[in-house]
């Protein structure tokens, strides 16, 4: 018996010695997934962050390149009207060489004649290029309706988001002043508040930058617009007199020189 208790002692000496061992790894271990689990939560509102960041610009590289190509083609068809302006003008001009000094400085005057200077196949493709300048600026005006749209979606979305870290910041702030946190905790608030902190900064910064976009893309819709607008009335003014007035091919030239040239 005196054997077997000694025996049992013996045993029972190296199993409390290594219940602290363990006991420290497994807190240890806690303490690793807590802080895993913390960096996980900060991980995930960045890249949340980072995904509205690349929605937005995506946004603004799609309008930009648009309003690129809408302009390329506005450009061509403003040029074909002055160009076939030209066309009558120059025959014009080429008899009046041998006519008085009075008829030579006479300036050449664009004119269509309805039945024989315009053929009835230029008459189809101006038809068919005044019927795409109304459909283009009936899609910028959608265009413009979906830019409303868009910017207030995204100002009541940052703002939601900006309350939201300017409330969690509050509450953070309040815990880290409280006494008898421990080291653990005290560190995953300062993380924590650190990381608010800069999302806050990131969300108010980033509704400034997409204002500013929305308004600048305003803008350059409302400008094309405008230029759309008097290529129309160009168009509209051939299609129902045959002639180009000096007054409106001037008007024209002057926007066409304002828009890009095809290449």
């Amino acid at each position: 018996l005196k054997i077997s208790r000694l025996t049992s002692g013996a045993l029972a000496r190296p199993l409390v010695a290594n219940v602290a061992p363990r006991a420290d790894a497994m807190v240890a271990l806690i303490w690793s997934s807590a802080l895993f689990a913390a960096l996980l939560a900060v991980g995930a509102n960045a890249l949340k962050a980072e995904r509205h960041s690349s929605k937005t610009v995506d946004v603004e590289v799609a309008y930009s390149a648009e309003e690129s190509s809408l302009m390329a083609q506005l450009a061509v068809m403003g040029r074909e009207i002055l160009d076939l302006a030209a066309e009558p003008a120059k025959k014009e001009a080429a008899p009046a060489q041998n006519g008085t000094a009075a008829q030579k400085a006479a300036p050449p005057v664009k004119t269509f004649a309805k039945n024989a200077a315009v053929s009835q196949n230029r008459t189809e493709a101006l038809m068919a290029q005044h019927d795409a300048l109304k459909n283009m600026l009936a899609h910028l005006k959608s265009s413009i309706k979906n830019m409303n749209k868009q910017e207030a979606e995204g100002k009541e979305s940052a703002k939601k988001q900006i309350e939201k870290l300017q409330k969690r910041l509050a509450s953070e702030q309040q815990k880290l002043n409280q006494s008898g946190l421990s080291d653990f905790d005290h560190e995953l608030l300062v993380n924590r508040t650190r990381t608010d902190e800069k999302e806050l900064e990131y969300w108010t910064r980033s509704r400034d930058l997409q204002h500013g976009m929305f308004h600048s893309s305003l803008k350059m819709t409302h400008g094309l617009m405008s230029k759309a607008n008097a290529v129309i009335e160009a168009y509209n003014t051939v299609l129902a007199t045959g002639k180009l007035s000096p007054e409106l091919a001037k008007q024209l030239e002057a926007v066409s020189t304002q828009l890009p040239k095809k290449h």
